[in-house]
């Protein structure tokens, strides 16, 4: 659990402006197999957001307030992390993770007929989510063949500390 000198190692929960926010490790990504969850599960210390992640939940606005469909950003957000972010090749590709995914991402927005407008906001908000999740600034700095080596736990992949190092 890397802990150092204060209890939760990459766990850092601190106040900022009077709430807690976490800093460091915030998720846990799976149930099976995987060694943290076993270890915290029996405590209650985790919570899973996957009912804000629901269609019905999720909104998609540009900065105009023009509300998009819902239904159709998120098969393409899908699409787009499952088939073309890590799809075939990426193995095999020397090279980022962002250069794999640039071009394709491109063939999918045009194969889904997306406006311009659309699609660069799309560009900008899908490698985000993905960097949100491999921790890192840019998926220029993921290797491709490194990321398709990653094994991923299964079960929930939303759960999150509830009160961070504070149980």
């Amino acid at each position: 659990l890397e802990a150092a000198d204060r209890i939760g190692g990459r766990i850092n929960t601190v106040q900022f402006g009077g709430v807690p926010i976490d800093k460091g490790a915030e998720f846990c990504h799976g149930e099976e197999d995987n060694r943290v969850y076993e270890l915290v599960s029996p405590y209650n210390f985790l919570g899973s957001y996957q009912d804000l992640l629901d269609g019905d939940q999720r909104m998609f606005l540009n900065s105009s307030g023009f509300r998009f469909d819902t239904n159709k950003l998120t098969t393409i957000i899908d699409n787009a992390m499952e088939d073309v972010m890590f799809g075939d090749g990426l193995a095999h590709f020397n090279g980022s993770v962002g250069d794999f995914f640039d071009s394709r991402l491109d063939k999918l927005l045009l194969s889904q007929n997306v406006d311009p407008d659309l699609s660069d906001a799309l560009k900008y908000r899908i490698p985000q989510l993905e960097c949100a999740s491999s921790a890192t600034d840019s998926l220029y700095d993921l290797g491709a063949w490194g990321s398709s080596d990653y094994k991923g736990c299964a079960g929930d992949q939303t759960l999150k500390w509830k009160n961070g190092t504070e149980g």
